[in-house]
């Protein structure tokens, strides 16, 4: 079950504008892994199953991973103008002769 919502919901914030026939194929492949993990029948609707496992329709989905995405970029910015970069430059770097041939 983890397995494929994983691989479903991986970079799903990079399918932000796809077509909707790419959208439609991956929302056939979470009904069927709902259909497989709740054993629901053929023809039945998977909705209310979606919500008991707190699953994300697609679309949904995908607009989280860029809310997300946009929180944590904004809250690094923060961080990045109250405490000023974490690591000290270092500019002795020693880097050796090479003899040409």
């Amino acid at each position: 079950m983890s397995l494929i919502l994983t691989r479903l919901y991986y970079g799903s914030a990079t399918l932000s504008g796809v077509t909707g026939h790419v959208l439609n194929w991956l929302k056939f492949i979470l009904n069927a892994a709902v259909h497989f993990v709740c054993d629901v029948w053929k023809y039945g609707r998977v909705t209310h199953f979606l919500r008991d496992l707190h699953w994300f329709q697609v679309p949904e989905k995908i607009h989280y991973q860029l809310t997300i995405l946009v929180l944590r970029c904004r809250y690094m910015a923060l961080l990045y103008l109250i405490h000023g970069p974490t690591r000290q430059k270092c500019y002795n770097v020693y880097v050796p002769a090479v003899a040409n041939k």
